[in-house]
């Protein structure tokens, strides 16, 4: 039997981030994936600090290492009901958010990637109706796993109703962060 749910995930913002830029600053959307699924950020609020307005010049490296996005986005989850704990242990379920430096003339630059296990949260929402994992940090790395900022995000799995009947699902569990 499979049980169907819905993941919001709320993307807040970053910062730290490396300015792939030799002028200017960089202009970061995000691409989350789950599954097969994929949605795409606007491209975020860059923040310069008020020294380097004063310079009027960002080089390579620096300038905008801030964005803001505060955006949600909705995923579709299907789960196996009655799993094994191996049949739940080889099956990962997590949300890669990929930032990528938006560029007017040349291609679109990687700046690194988050990765969000899920696991957890869908297992309590799935007993509880629904599941919250607090907005926190979590690191944006490169390909060879360097540290490359940090971002924001808030998730959120709640159970769908089976039917007109049955009571409004409430609050849910929160699970611990560390």
């Amino acid at each position: 039997m499979m049980m169907r749910g819905t993941m919001e995930v709320t993307v807040v913002g970053a910062k730290n981030l490396q300015n792939t830029e030799f002028f200017g600053r960089v202009d970061p959307y995000v691409e989350i994936h789950y599954n097969n699924q994929e949605q795409k950020s606007t491209t975020g609020r860059s923040k310069i600090s008020k020294s380097l307005l004063r310079f009027c010049v960002c080089l390579k490296g620096q300038g905008s290492r801030k964005a803001v996005w505060n955006e949600k986005f909705k995923f579709k989850v299907e789960l196996k009901k009655g799993m094994s704990k191996e049949e739940k242990r080889k099956q990962q379920h997590k949300l890669i958010l990929k930032i990528i430096d938006q560029d007017n003339f040349t291609l679109d630059d990687f700046l690194g990637q988050a990765t969000v296990y899920v696991n957890e949260l869908l297992e309590i929402g799935m007993e509880e109706g629904k599941a919250e994992m607090p907005i926190q940090k979590y690191r944006v790395v490169a390909s060879d796993k360097t540290y490359r900022g940090e971002i924001q995000v808030g998730v959120t799995f709640t159970m769908d109703r089976e039917g007109d009947d049955q009571q409004e699902l409430d609050g849910g569990k929160k699970l611990k962060t560390s």
